[in-house]
C-alpha cells in the first residue's frame, strides 16, 4: 500500500510539474523582457498571460483534484493577490466539484 501511495504521488508530482512549470518559466520570461517597458505595458503583456493560462490552471486543479483543489478555492478568494482572470476560473471550483473523485 506504501509503495501504491507514493506511486501515486510520485505521478500526481509529475503531472502537476509538467504541466504547470512551462507556465511559471512563461511568466518569469515575460518578466524578465518587459523590465524596462512602462508599467502600463508590462502590465498589457501580464494580462495576456493571464488569458493564457488561467484555464489551463484550472485543467489542472480539477485533474489533480483534492490538495489543488483547495489551493484554487483559496485563490479564487484572493482578490488582493490573484489575477482576476484566474480568480473567475478558480471561483467554479467553489461550486462545480464533484464530492468524490
Amino acid at each position: 500500500i506504501l509503495r501504491a501511495t507514493l506511486d501515486e504521488g510520485l505521478r500526481r508530482s509529475v503531472y502537476f510539474w509538467t504541466n504547470a512549470f512551462p507556465v511559471y518559466l512563461h511568466y518569469k520570461f515575460v518578466d524578465r523582457v518587459t523590465k524596462k517597458l512602462p508599467k502600463e505595458e508590462r502590465i498589457k503583456r501580464f494580462s495576456a498571460l493571464h488569458d493564457r493560462y488561467a484555464d489551463k490552471m484550472l485543467s489542472i486543479f480539477h485533474a489533480l483534484g483534492g490538495f489543488y483543489i483547495k489551493i484554487g478555492q483559496n485563490g479564487a478568494s484572493r482578490e488582493d493577490f490573484v489575477p482576476e482572470q484566474y480568480i473567475t476560473r478558480l471561483r467554479t471550483l467553489e461550486d462545480a466539484v464533484p464530492a468524490e473523485r
